[in-house]
């Protein structure tokens, strides 16, 4: 839980808070193992979760129409994502994640 806590503090939205914090939010997260090519969420999907990306890659990407897609990013370990359903209540997910190799969240 210590790394964790390491690697939490060093994402920008964390930034500043002390080991006691850190360790709360530790303490309501959980881990997650993702296979190559999973969905991780879809855009317009309702959001209420954080991912720190542990290992692995994420690719995030929009619908440009129905037959094409356009990648925003794809981000790596010890990247977050996904903040945006932990900041604001009601915002719905403005791409896709998918995991672009095997990945832990």
């Amino acid at each position: 839980m210590k790394d964790l806590a390491i690697r939490l503090s060093k994402i920008g939205l964390f930034q500043g808070l002390d080991k006691e914090q850190l360790d709360s939010i530790l303490r309501i997260s959980s881990t997650e193992e993702v296979g190559q090519g999973t969905m991780i969420f879809q855009e317009g999907d309702p959001g209420e979760e954080l991912y720190l990306i542990l290992s692995g890659k994420v690719r995030i990407s929009r619908h440009l129409s129905t037959v094409r897609e356009e990648a925003l990013a794809v981000l790596e370990e010890g990247q977050a994502f996904g903040e945006m359903a932990v900041i604001e209540d009601s915002v719905l997910r403005s791409a896709m994640a998918r995991a672009h190799e095997a990945c832990t969240l």
